[in-house]
């Protein structure tokens, strides 16, 4: 269990800093690659909320993939946020 949360958090920091560190006036230009991270960062939380999930696979793959997605998009729009209130401050 201690390394299944040591991925979540490593996933989570790692896309937290990395939209930190685009500005959010640049923001089309990178879209595509935020994309691309967001839904690398979302499956990979899902797989690693599979094992606390009860049920076979068939049952369980769905929602553990809607957990990591939102927990891949909640972390996307905090560093977004971070992002553009360190711009205007």
């Amino acid at each position: 269990m201690k390394l299944t949360l040591a991925i979540i958090l490593t996933a989570a920091l790692a896309l937290f800093f990395i939209v930190t560190t685009i500005p959010p006036y640049d923001f089309s230009s990178y879209f595509s690659t935020l994309f691309f991270f967001i839904s690398l960062l979302g499956s990979l939380l899902g797989l690693c909320i599979l094992p606390w999930l009860k049920g076979s696979f068939s049952e369980i793959w769905v929602p553990s993939l809607r957990y990591g997605m939102f927990t891949a998009f909640l972390v996307f729009d905090l560093g977004y946020l971070t992002s553009a209130l360190s711009t205007l401050i």
